[in-house]
């Protein structure tokens, strides 16, 4: 039946995808370029180190929209990753997600450049508009994913195919929270079921709105990291997995897949309502110390879970998978999957089981300026790291195994060092505003900054070989079906 299926996709679906006469691998090479000169902006409009002094601080409006340009542009990224890793068959679907990406692109960065208040009406509705452009961007994923299960497509009953398209669906939760928090940042209760709505919950308007924005980005956050765990255990090698290797990856997609449903559950309920999560194994003065549910299931689930996943695929010890997993790039997202870890569960937990000390948002703490450092810090590290995954992922997609030695390689070796240098940072010289911490982190990003430009590079060489490559118009190749990148 699978055969028959792929005897009658079109043959449209199996062409390399183009946005008009430009090649995906064009297209990649100028949107990165981009968003590497707009994120270096990120020093200067939203620095964590010396911005929002303390943890329970409200979040700048300004930085916040400029860093959704960056976010926009990466969300573009990752779907087209998506697409390519699980090989979706659908020209409708590839083509609306790489259309969307420019778009959504260029709408929520210059956008972001100008927009300096919510009174700013044409550079807040530019922005708002790459908002609904990426909507159709993950509604895209979503279908894609269900047009490969119902073609029973080779992925499509896998552990990481499900929970990618999982992660999807709670991206898309995430963004509805996020048009609901801006719409009624923007007119207030209008219609004046909106209010009532809030009453019958037991919360203010402006309270449910903050609800919905911190869940809206922890929940689109957290999807986007498990969305790419997902791709890389595919992209590099889950197939091959045989015996113990195989059923321990099992393992960790359940705990990921079970992290993911969690977070949506927590998430949804506290943007909608207004229950409270209880601390989770409470001690210490008033039960002030333990882990909070979101981060717990976050910890516990999705990060814990991502981690025996990438691990156990390392030391899988089949012959004909070692070369497999020894990829620079692979080795890369496991480097940036452990810094993942290391700020998430391990610094995180160390301080939540310690809030008697850093004081979860009060000023007046012994160690307040240690949870400022920590939170604010957050709000950019993940989507970072995110940025970084997809990155290999592309790099692993589109260049040849001699292509990305270096850049594997070193993109880990800078995932590392820039989370040694937060750790320094936050728990040595917390409040210092160029202290060791700061020059440790600056190098890490550098290092992955300057491996960032040479993808670039090398996208934009084998962009230009792929033109070179093509035959004279009115020629036929006869060779069969090409290359869908």
């Amino acid at each position: 039946m699978n055969e028959s299926m792929d005897k009658t996709m079109k043959e449209d679906d199996l062409e390399p995808l183009k946005l008009g006469p430009f090649s995906c691998k064009q297209i990649l090479t100028v949107l990165i370029s981009w968003l590497i000169i707009y994120g270096l902006g990120t020093v200067f409009i939203s620095n964590p180190f010396w911005t929002e002094r303390h943890a329970g601080g409200n979040v700048n409006y300004i930085h916040a929209m400029y860093l959704h340009g960056l976010l926009i542009g990466l969300v573009g990224l990752v779907a087209l990753t998506i697409t390519q890793v699980f090989s979706f068959r659908s020209k409708h679907v590839r083509q609306s997600i790489l259309g969307g990406m420019v778009l959504a692109t260029i709408l929520a960065t210059v956008g972001g450049i100008f927009n300096k208040s919510i009174t700013e009406i044409g550079w807040l509705w530019m922005q708002v508009f790459s908002f609904f452009v990426t909507d159709e961007i993950v509604l895209a994923l979503l279908i894609g994913f269900y047009v490969e299960w119902r073609n029973k497509s080779g992925a499509s009953r896998s552990f990481p195919f499900l929970s990618a398209w999982l992660s999807t669906l709670g991206a898309f939760i995430a963004a509805v929270m996020g048009h609901i928090a801006g719409y009624i940042l923007e007119f207030g209760d209008h219609p004046r079921f909106i209010g009532l709505y809030a009453a019958a919950v037991g919360e203010k308007l402006d309270d449910l709105t903050g609800n919905m924005i911190i869940s809206h980005a922890h929940l689109f956050t957290t999807s986007l990291l498990g969305l790419l765990v997902a791709a890389a255990a595919w992209r590099f090698g889950y197939k091959a997995l045989e015996g113990g290797a195989r059923n321990l990856v099992r393992v960790g997609f359940v705990l990921l897949m079970a992290g993911t449903v969690g977070l949506i559950v927590i998430y949804a309920s506290t943007a909608f309502t207004s229950f409270s999560w209880p601390t989770v194994f409470p001690f210490g003065p008033n039960g002030v110390n333990g882990f909070g549910a979101d981060d717990f299931t976050d910890g516990f689930g999705l990060m814990l879970g991502g981690l025996i996943i990438l691990l156990a695929m390392a030391f899988n010890r089949k012959p004909d998978f070692v070369a497999k997993w020894f990829r620079p790039t692979m080795t890369g997202v496991v480097a940036t999957w452990v810094a993942v870890v290391l700020w998430g569960p391990v610094a995180g937990f160390s301080i939540q089981l310690r809030e008697n000390l850093f004081g979860a948002g009060d000023p007046s703490a012994p160690l307040a300026k240690v949870d400022a450092a920590f939170v604010h810090s957050v709000i950019d590290f993940f989507p970072f790291m995110a940025a970084v995954l997809v990155l290999l992922l592309i790099a692993d997609l589109f260049l040849g195994p001699d292509k990305v030695k270096t850049i594997g390689r070193w993109v880990g070796v800078g995932s590392l060092v820039t989370v040694a240098g937060l750790l320094v940072h936050v728990f040595n010289d917390a409040g210092a505003v160029f202290g060791p911490g700061y020059f440790l982190t600056g190098a890490g990003l550098a290092i992955i900054a300057v491996m960032a430009v040479l993808l670039v590079l090398r996208l934009g060489e084998a962009a230009g070989a792929e033109e070179m490559e093509k035959p004279p118009q009115g020629s036929h190749k006869g060779t069969a079906h090409p290359a869908r990148t």
